[in-house]
């Protein structure tokens, strides 16, 4: 099982998130997104519970809608993003919860 440190970087989150989930199909990626001007900053573990948290934003400044692709969990998320806007995300890793945007406290 993965420590918990206080706050995951990126790549500490995808490493304990893939150990988490242990369904692995080649090639296919972890996370995608279909917007260029949109980047996923953090992955990491819910604070209370084992959901995901992922926080993306925008960095072109304008309106955009961006769709984001969780292929290891076959989840889909599809959502606008006004300029420079930072969206937290909460994304449950069995496929009965929704993914929800959550404020920057994960609630």
């Amino acid at each position: 099982m993965c420590s918990r440190p206080v706050r995951w970087r990126v790549l500490a989150g995808l490493v304990c998130a893939l150990s988490l989930l242990a369904r692995t199909t080649v090639g296919q990626p972890f996370l995608s997104i279909d917007s260029p001007n949109v980047v996923v900053s953090d992955v990491k573990q819910a604070e209370d519970g084992n959901d995901l948290i992922i926080r993306c934003y925008e960095t072109a400044g304008r309106a955009t809608r961006a769709s984001l692709d969780l292929g290891l969990v076959h989840r889909h998320w599809t959502g606008e993003f006004q300029p420079l806007e930072i969206k937290t995300l909460r994304v449950p890793l069995t496929t009965a919860g929704r993914i929800r945007e959550v404020n920057a406290l994960e609630q």
